[in-house]
This record gives structure tokens, sequence and C-alpha cells, in this order.
């Protein structure tokens, strides 16, 4: 059998359910002592790559494998017949890293509800696909139409965590580029902050480092794997800048409140003088971190306190008083796909559709309601509300919770950058 023939026959026998055998496609590895031969098993040996022939009790050569080589790479192409597949009857060109998500994200939890994604994904990427067919487990579904129980999210959701802790485990341990940094990034650092002396202020800065980090990214453009798996977000922005570039400004104890600057990189080593700088901005990251957390429980619990009467009750409480809202892709997510608010036509509520973007909606939400407090119309709190009759409740307290792991996210490192903001999208 070659390459393609094992991958897909050990993908029908449902091998990407095992971490080891994806590790073991996409890298080498080495089997334990000892180990009991499972079926399509891959075994890296001098002269190819083995799978485990479960029919014949043996060890069987990958044609087209080469020695010292990983069997397959993520971003490898191939054409996949028809019916292999379960959401693509046809015949699909994809890659075998696409191939793994769509079996482990989206077949798994799925079946044949989600149609098969080509492209690169993101751990939201399937969330406008799902949420519009999610179904409550007792629901009674039109023989025919595709749907997805409330209860199958979950299976989703550990799929998805469990791409996530295999990208460093398939991915290179590092290359000449991750490790070395780039001259052209290091002598624009120099000239830029050079060029405004004694005027240079934090903007000045964030701008700077802005363009060094699209340098490096540029620098970086050879080796793909680690800038998809090790030095994207924060990694690249942060660690890798500070690691190899500048340490950067630091909040200092002056009169006047100016920052310190410091120019050198942890690879340089950070000057003697710089240390109690450094110091600082470690101790108050430290007492942040405890802070935030602490305010952030405080908070939910507060919040719990204060909304435990909320209740959403079924039905309509008719009010005709509604909010307008040129509707556009963003507002669109929100207000239909995360909240599920309904729009009033012909004064019957209507759930909003991707058909209203770039139209002016009549949209109904809680704060109209008349419906005697503290209960809401289902109507008015929009279906994701409605699926529970404390659904007010828990919506709240979330906005405290995600007020607190944004804060001790930012513990972990944070960059500034310069952001346009749009004041007429914000007005309408």
């Amino acid at each position: 059998m070659k390459k393609l023939d094992v991958f897909i026959a050990a993908c029908k026998a449902e091998r990407w359910r095992w971490r080891n055998w994806i590790c073991a496609i996409f890298a080498i590895s080495r089997l334990p002592e000892n180990h009991v031969p499972e079926p399509y098993d891959i075994d890296y040996r001098d002269d190819g790559v083995y799978y485990y022939d479960d029919t014949q009790k043996q060890w069987v050569l990958i044609e087209d494998s080469k020695p010292n080589e990983p069997l397959y790479h993520y971003r490898w192409a191939e054409d996949f017949p028809k019916d292999f597949f379960p959401n693509h009857p046809g015949a699909i060109r994809t890659t075998y890293g696409r191939a793994i998500y769509n079996w482990m994200c989206l077949i798994y939890p799925f079946g044949d509800a989600i149609e098969f994604i080509n492209k690169q994904v993101t751990s939201k990427t399937a969330v406008p696909l799902i949420a519009p067919i999610t179904v409550d487990d007792d629901a009674n579904v039109p023989a025919g139409q595709k749907f997805i129980k409330a209860s199958q999210i979950e299976n989703h959701l550990s799929a998805l965590s469990q791409t996530t802790t295999l990208a460093p485990l398939i991915a290179p341990t590092g290359t000449w580029r991750t490790l070395i940094p780039s001259k052209k990034v290091l002598q624009y650092i120099k000239t830029a902050i050079a060029a405004k002396g004694d005027k240079l202020t934090r903007q000045d800065l964030v701008e700077i480092q802005e363009n060094a980090v699209k340098l490096d990214k540029e620098y970086l453009a050879e080796d793909g794997e680690s800038l998809d798996f090790y030095v994207s977000g924060t990694t690249l922005k942060v660690r890798r800048f500070k690691q190899l570039y500048m340490f950067g400004a630091v909040d200092a104890f002056h009169e006047d409140g100016k920052y310190d600057l410091i120019v050198e990189s942890l690879n340089e080593g950070i000057p003697v003088a710089q240390l109690p700088a450094v110091f600082n901005d470690g101790r108050q990251g430290s007492y942040d971190r405890g802070l935030d957390t602490a305010k952030g429980g405080y908070g939910v619990a507060n919040y719990q306190q204060i909304t435990q009467n909320l209740r959403v009750v079924q039905g309509d409480c008719g009010t005709k008083i509604v909010h307008h809202v040129l509707l556009d892709e963003d507002g669109y997510r929100a207000y239909a796909v995360e909240a599920g608010f309904n729009k009033m036509v012909g004064g019957k509520p209507i759930p909003i559709d991707r058909s209203d973007i770039g139209k002016i909606i009549a949209m109904r939400r809680p704060l109209v309601c008349k419906h005697p407090k503290p209960t809401y119309c289902s109507v008015c709190a929009g279906s994701t509300l409605a699926k529970t009759e404390k659904g007010v409740r828990s919506s709240v307290t979330k906005v405290q919770s995600d007020i607190m792991y944004g804060f001790m996210g930012a513990m972990h490192g944070n960059a500034q950058e310069t952001a346009t903001f749009d004041i007429d999208k914000h007005l309408r």
C-alpha cells in the first residue's frame, strides 16, 4: 500500500481517535518497548516507514515512504476519492491536516451535518455553521433536514481541545529562523528609534514594534510550521520580540511619569542599571494578576446575587417598541448567531437571518421587553437566553467571568497595538 491508501484505510478505521497515531503520521517517533501493535500503527525503521496490517498480523513497508522522513506533512495536498469524507460525498483535493481536522472536529461529533471545511481553520471557524442548526435534544426535526443536537457540542469542544495540544507535538522543535533574529529587523529598530531621538513617545514605540513584527513575519515566511504553531499571537509579538529584538518599554516610577526604555533583548542581556526597572515590571505584573483575579471572583458572585431573580418565560410580551439597526457582518454574528434575536416584520417576530445584512431591521431585545419584571419574554430575550429559564443570569455573570479571564490572560504577556476607530460604525 502507498501512503494515501494507508491514510484512507486508517481514517476509516478511526485511528484519528488516537493521539499517538496522529503524532506518528506527522512526526518521526518511536514505539515504546513491548508495544502491542494496533491496526495501522506506524513504525519508523532504517529502510522506510511501516504500518501494521492486522489481517496479516505483520508489519508492512509503505511503498512510497522514505527513511528518516515523516510519513505525511499537514500542508501536503492530495486528491481524496469520493465518499471518503461523510460530510463531502464527492472527490476533493485537500491537505492531510484539514482531513484530520474534519474527521476529528466535524465528522466525529456531527456526522455529515456540517459540510467539509477546506480552508485554514481556528477554534471558531465552525461556530457560524453550527449555531443555526443546533436544536434541543428532544426537538422534533423534519425528515431530511440536517441538524445538531445540543449534547453533540461537547464532543466538538473536546476534539478542538485535542487539536491544540497536538500542534506542538507534530511541529518542528526549532528551525534556524526561529532561533536567530533577523538582521534587517534589528537594523530597522535601531534606525527608527534613533530617528525619533528625544521626541520618542510610547505610541512611537508601539508603531515601531508593529512594523518590526511585520518584517519578522516576512523573515519567518520560509518557516511555515513555526510561524503557525510557535510564533503566532502573543508569542510572536511579546515573547519572541523580547527574547530576540528588544525588551521594550516598562512603566517607571519617575516623577514625570515617563517610561523606561530597554533597547537590549533578553538574549543580549539586560544592563545592570536597567535591572530595577525589569524587576519592578515583574512585581507589578504579579500584583495585578492577584488583584484582578480577586476582583473577577468577587464580580461573578456579586452579579449572581444581583440577577438571581431574573427569569425568561416562554411567550411574547407583545411590545411595539423596537430598535432600528443597520445590520452588518459583526451585527449579524452578535445579534443572530450568538443572541438569536428577532426582527419584527408585519407585526410578527421573525428570526434574523443572513439576508438581512446591509438592511435596517426593527429588532426586539431585552431592553424593550414589557413583561412584568423580573421576567423577560422569550421573544425579546432571544433564542439563546430562552433555552434556559435562568439564561439572563448566566449571560450577565459570564460578562464578569470574561473580564476576569481577559485580565488573567494579559498577565501572561500582552502587546500594545495601534488601532483605527471607526466612529461612524459605532454611532449607527
